[in-house]
């Protein structure tokens, strides 16, 4: 009996390799899923409990043993065949608290297989399984495991706004981990709260990216401190608090276009490097590499125009060695994209067509995994970056052509966005069309092409104002005072 505590132990306390990878989401933050202790009356109680079913005793241990260490290794589907398997043959009345374990381990292999095949799908299986562990631990009113699978739930809405209905299940979401830390509460589980405060601040910040930006920030930078003033400096969980800091930083530089704000993003970032170097932690290295790129092709609107970007390029190739398309297609696909980003800036610097080009290979890669289908969000948002790709070839040839190509691009990606309420980007998306609409006009002379420009800069306008983006504002009144003095 020694042996078998051991080995559920190990097995339900040990962070899965590929959690590392899984739960990186496209916001570039770290939102873990829950592997907290079980307590061990918990373990106790699923192994000594008498089964009266059609699976032995012998045999139900063994087969909760074989799926958990088949998730610990990363192999998802097998152990969610094997949990489903499992479930056919307990029943939820006597196995209660079986059942409900079961349960909340399979919402998270569905949770972490949706970066693997079929997002939307294997997201509402998880979203069902939790809802399920969720009923069985309040009957028995344990709080724990209640906490945990609340917690759990939120991170898999936070997954599902990636897809769809955003600001509402980004809301849900902070709904479940409110719960989760109300239900057990900090003086019980300090590190489970402080992690689900993470799991906050995260969810705040791609909230800011839909509406209200400064204070979505804000809020996620409260969340952000209190863990940094609560958890050791050489802990984790302290590093990742400073990556997603950094985030913060460089995302607020849109709005106050403080250098020192993307300074201080970058100094966090490379101190983070010390603790997660490649040989022990490829992963890490590989997010914080990939944030980096980021925030030195920021640096490079605002000095060294030339060093910066060549080491945005450095730092997003440094990702691409770990994120392979074969091991990590998803990181792979957001890294990639970030590859295009860097090329087109290089672009504008070095007036280079090579450049662009490798930024238009660099978009079509993430394009091919980011699909319609299974990720609308980012499909759109690589259809924005490749209209800008062919608005910016149209200076170096077939001028109408690749604005029209920019066009089409732009206007697929304003189709998902204004069903998406993402404001914010949705705006930059109308100034886009404006800008590319009022290029057509200057070649083409017509009045109904004006127009559409002038229509597409004043639905910008107004969010611009809302959100406090000056630099957006004045951009965007220039254009229209352009195209009015154009004949």
């Amino acid at each position: 009996m020694k042996n078998l505590k051991e080995i559920f132990r190990k097995t339900f306390n040990s962070k899965v390799e590929s959690d590392k990878f899984l739960d990186t989401n496209n916001k570039d933050l770290e939102q873990s899923i829950n592997t907290g202790d079980i307590k061990d009356s918990t373990v106790l109680q699923i192994v000594n409990q008498n089964v009266q079913s059609n699976i032995s005793e012998k045999d139900l241990k063994n087969k909760i043993i074989e799926a958990n260490v088949f998730f610990e290794k990363g192999f998802l589907q097998d152990s969610i065949q094997i949990y489903e398997a499992i479930l056919k043959d307990i029943s939820k009345n006597k196995y209660t608290s079986q059942y409900g374990f079961i349960n909340g381990q399979l919402g998270k292999a569905y949770t972490l297989y949706s970066r693997k095949k079929d997002r939307e799908i294997n997201l509402l299986k998880s979203i069902n399984a939790y809802n399920k562990a969720i009923e069985v631990f309040e009957e028995i009113e344990d709080k724990k495991s209640l906490a945990d699978n609340y917690s759990n739930l939120g991170i898999a809405y936070c997954r599902i706004a990636e897809i769809r209905n955003s600001k509402d299940n980004y809301l849900k979401a902070l709904t479940f981990y409110e719960k989760s830390n109300i239900t057990f509460g900090k003086e019980k589980d300090f590190q489970g709260y402080l992690q689900t405060l993470n799991c906050m601040g995260n969810t705040y910040v791609s909230l800011s990216i839909i509406s209200d930006k400064y204070d979505n920030l804000e809020k996620s930078l409260e969340l952000y401190n209190e863990i940094l003033e609560n958890v050791d400096k050489c802990s984790t969980l302290y590093v990742n608090t400073i990556v997603n800091v950094a985030k913060v930083l460089r995302e607020k530089y849109e709005l106050t276009s403080d250098v020192l704000d993307l300074k201080e993003s970058i100094e966090l970032l490379e101190k983070a490097l010390i603790v997660y170097g490649i040989e022990n932690y490829p992963i890490n290295y590989s997010l914080i590499n990939h944030n980096l790129s980021n925030s030195y092709r920021e640096l490079s609107y605002k000095e060294n125009p030339e060093n910066n970007i060549k080491l945005a390029i450095k730092f997003s190739s440094k990702a691409l060695q770990i994120r392979t398309r074969d091991n990590f297609p998803v990181d792979f696909a957001y890294s990639s994209k970030i590859s295009g980003i860097n090329y087109l800036r290089k672009t504008e610097i070095t007036n280079n067509e090579n450049d662009l080009k490798l930024a238009i290979e660099a978009f079509k890669e993430a394009l091919s995994i980011f699909t319609m289908a299974d990720n609308p969000m980012e499909n759109a948002q690589l259809n924005y970056q490749l209209g800008n790709a062919y608005h910016l070839m149209a200076s170096f040839k077939d001028k109408q052509e690749n604005i029209n190509n920019s066009i089409y691009y732009i206007e697929l990606a304003e189709e998902v966005y204004k069903n998406k309420l993402n404001t914010i980007d949705l705006a930059k998306i109308n100034l886009k069309l404006g800008q590319l609409y009022s290029d057509l006009f200057n070649m083409n002379n017509d009045d109904f092409i004006k127009n559409k420009s002038l229509n597409y800069f004043k639905e910008a306008l107004p969010i611009f104002h809302k959100e406090a983006l000056k630099e957006l504002v004045e951009v965007t009144n220039k254009a229209i005072l352009k195209i009015n003095n154009e004949c």
